[in-house]
Order: structure tokens, then C-alpha cells, then sequence
């Protein structure tokens, strides 16, 4: 990698060019090798490299993505795309990539990618002094069968999956009496975790729910952070989130653009 190191770094401060992942977590880059279910790819023109990305291969899913993307020319998004093509024909494929880079949106739409809302990242290092409004606390066996009926099912993390990784997410639920009226599945195991999914009753959804389950989430994560993505035209998720304390992140937001099949 040592040679590829200074035209990865001549990213940094690329205000179009720039990958997301890299800027707020470097080690997505650094630390690809020590990692079986990641890949990395130099693409070259003759002797001169034109991209390089990391990519996470999940064979059993028939899953990737790619983590990292440098490049500033569409003829090395073609290469990537070509190759993952022919290597893993049929998976689905996530490009999460700064929305000012016109090379790899390009090359995206010509191969019939679903591109999905601007993103914003907002981090929380502490949480504020938010007051909840309902009871929460970790799920427990009582309401189990409540948080699987109530879960998203068009979903990877499924009731099933979250609850059969217990090394890497906590559920967190709100309840009103004995009713699960919302919960919250989150990572717990990293610096910076992340809340992978939320969801109220109908009949409670103006209750503030979220802010509680996320404050709660918050105080019991320190002293590590956490971490929230959010479309960028979403105020009113974005005003809960400033609420129990996120704040923006700036030069951070990210578009997913996803080949449903290679």
C-alpha cells in the first residue's frame, strides 16, 4: 500500500473528489489488509494509477460495497464496475461516494444504479441534557416477541440477525405500560457506533420516541461516540437529532448509489 499512500492522501482536501469514509475514519484504508472480507483494487492507465478503491466482499450475502473510492476519472469507475461484473455477477452493489463527484455518478447512472437522498453525517460525542418522555431500557425477554412482530422486515438487519449478534448491536425499547411502543437497534462494540434502525407505533409516532430512545442510547455509549446519517432535506429528523445532542458534520455528507444486479 505504501506506494498508492500520497495519491490517496492528495484526496484529503479535494472538495469534489473527496471520499466520505476516508475523511471521517482513515483506518477504512488503512487497516484493509488485517480484514478477510475486504479487497483492495488499483486501477491503472499504462503506469500510472487512476484509482484506488477497498471494497467489502460478502459472498454469502451475494453483497459489496464499495468503502473506499479514489478516483477522479470515469474510465477507472468503468474498470471497477467491469471487473466486479465479471468477478461477482448477480450481487447487489452499494457505491457510497461524495455527491460532488461527477465521474462515479456518471458511470453509476450508464450501469442503471438507484441513487438514494444526499446524505448528512452527524456525530454525538455527549449527549445533551434532554428529558425523555417515556420509559426505556435494554430489551429484555419480556418484550421480545413484541420488538419481532413490530420490526422492519424489508430489512439485512432483521429482528433475527440483530438478536443473534449480541457481540455487536444492544435494542433498546420504549414502552408505554407493558406495550413496546418504539425501539432502537444500535452498534455498542466500536469508537463510534451507529443506530442501524427505528421504529414507533403509528399511534404513538408525535411522542417523541426517537429522541428518547436515542438519549438514552447516548448516555449508555460514552464514553465512545456515536454516529448518524440523515437525508439532508430531512429537518425535522435532523431537529431530533440536534435535540438529544448530534451536531452536523461539515464537508462529511455522502449519496449511496446502489447496482442492484452485477
Amino acid at each position: 500500500m505504501d506506494e498508492y499512500l500520497g495519491f490517496c492522501e492528495s484526496f484529503k482536501a479535494d472538495s469534489e473528489y473527496s471520499d466520505p469514509h476516508f475523511t471521517y475514519s482513515p483506518d477504512t484504508l488503512y487497516s484493509a489488509f488485517s480484514r478477510s472480507d475486504r479487497s483492495v483494487y488499483a486501477v491503472f492507465d499504462e503506469d500510472r494509477v487512476i484509482g484506488l478503491f477497498v471494497l467489502l466482499i460478502l459472498p454469502e450475502d451475494n453483497y459489496a460495497e464499495m468503502l473506499i473510492g479514489f478516483s477522479r476519472e470515469e474510465k477507472a469507475y468503468c474498470e471497477l464496475v467491469g471487473m466486479m461484473k465479471e468477478k461477482y455477477a448477480g450481487f447487489a452493489m452499494d457505491f457510497v461516494f461524495n455527491p460532488a463527484n461527477r465521474a462515479i455518478k456518471e458511470v453509476l447512472g450508464k450501469n442503471n444504479a438507484v441513487f438514494y437522498p444526499e446524505q448528512v453525517r452527524m456525530l454525538a460525542k455527549v449527549p445533551s441534557p434532554y428529558r425523555a418522555k417515556h420509559k426505556v431500557e435494554l430489551l429484555s425477554d419480556k418484550y421480545e416477541e413484541q420488538y419481532r412482530r413490530m420490526h422492519t422486515k424489508d430489512t439485512y438487519w432483521t429482528a433475527e440477525r440483530v438478536l443473534s449478534a449480541k457481540d455487536r448491536f444492544r435494542v433498546y425499547v420504549a414502552l408505554s405500560g407493558d406495550e413496546v411502543v418504539g425501539y432502537l437497534d444500535v452498534t455498542y462494540c466500536f469508537p463510534e457506533n451507529e443506530p442501524y434502525d427505528f421504529k414507533a407505533k403509528e399511534s404513538h409516532e408525535n411522542e417523541m420516541i426517537e429522541a428518547d430512545l436515542l438519549s438514552y442510547a447516548l448516555r449508555h455509549n460514552l464514553p465512545n461516540r456515536m454516529m448518524c446519517l440523515v437525508d439532508a432535506d430531512n429537518e425535522a429528523e435532523i431537529a431530533v437529532l440536534e435535540a438529544v445532542g448530534f451536531q452536523r458534520v461539515e464537508r462529511q455528507n455522502s449519496v449511496t448509489g446502489t447496482i442492484e444486479r452485477l
